[in-house]
C-alpha cells in the first residue's frame, strides 16, 4: 500500500502538470525530486513546457512585428492612393493638360458652320500663382482657334476677363449653370470641349455639363417628333 501511494502520488502530480501544459498553462514548472524514471519523465516535460513558452513567445512578437509591418503598409498605400489621387487631380485640369487639349481641339475641324468652344472650369492645386495661370490660358486658346468660351468658377474669371470680346460666351460661379446654357447656343457643326478640375463631391464638376451634352441629341429628337 506504501509501495502504490509512493507511485501514484507523483503519477497523479505529472497528469495534472499534463493537463496545465495541454491548456497552454506554462507558468508553473513541472517539480519532481524523484531520481527514477518518473523524476526523469517529470524533468523532460519541464523542459518540453519551457521550449513551448520560448516558441510562443517568439510567435507572439513575429505576430506582433507582422501586424506592424502590416499597419506601416497599409499607412503607406493609403498614402500612395492619396498621392495618386491628388497627383491625377492636379494633372487632370492643369496648365499643361488644358493646353494640350487646346492642341488636340485645334485638330478637329468643326463642321459647315461650326465652331469651336471651350467650356472651363477651375484648375485646383496651382498656388499662389493660380489667377496669373488660368489669365495665361488666353493665348494658348486663340492659337487652337477657339471661338467660343464659357467658364465658371472664381480661378477662371480671370481667364474670361483677359479674353477678346468676341471670345467670350459667358461667365458663371458654378457649373449648374454652364449647364443649362451650353446646350442652348450649340448649333450644327460645333465642336465643343470640356475641362476642369474634379472638385469635391461624388462626380466631377464638369460632369453636369458633359450630361447635358449628351442629353442633347435625344431633346432634339423630341421636340421634332412634337413638331
Amino acid at each position: 500500500l506504501l509501495f502504490q501511494r509512493r507511485m501514484l502520488h507523483p503519477l497523479r502530480a505529472l497528469q495534472q502538470s499534463t493537463i496545465r501544459l495541454a491548456r497552454g498553462e506554462l507558468d508553473q514548472p513541472v517539480q519532481s525530486l524523484r531520481q527514477d524514471e518518473i523524476g526523469t519523465l517529470a524533468l523532460g516535460l519541464d523542459k518540453m513546457r519551457t521550449e513551448l513558452g520560448t516558441l510562443i513567445a517568439e510567435r507572439d512578437s513575429r505576430n506582433a512585428s507582422l501586424k506592424q509591418e502590416l499597419a506601416e503598409r497599409l499607412r503607406a498605400e493609403e498614402a500612395l492612393r492619396f498621392s495618386q489621387a491628388k497627383f491625377a487631380a492636379i494633372f487632370d485640369a492643369s496648365p499643361v493638360a488644358m493646353k494640350a487639349a487646346f492642341k488636340v481641339l485645334a485638330m478637329v475641324d468643326p463642321g459647315r458652320g461650326g465652331r469651336r468652344i471651350a467650356v472651363l472650369g477651375d484648375m485646383y492645386e496651382l498656388g499662389a500663382d493660380a489667377a496669373r495661370m488660368h489669365k495665361e490660358l488666353a493665348m494658348p486658346l486663340e492659337a487652337a482657334g477657339v471661338q467660343l468660351v464659357y467658364t465658371s468658377g472664381p480661378l477662371m474669371k480671370n481667364l474670361y476677363d483677359a479674353l477678346p470680346q468676341d471670345k467670350k460666351g459667358g461667365h458663371v460661379d458654378d457649373t449648374t449653370e454652364l449647364a443649362k446654357i451650353v446646350p442652348d447656343v450649340l448649333r450644327p457643326g460645333d465642336v465643343v470641349m470640356v475641362k476642369g478640375s474634379r472638385g469635391p463631391g461624388e462626380k466631377p464638376r464638369m460632369q453636369l455639363v458633359v450630361e447635358a451634352l449628351r442629353a442633347l441629341p435625344g431633346k432634339i429628337k423630341q421636340k421634332g417628333l412634337m413638331g
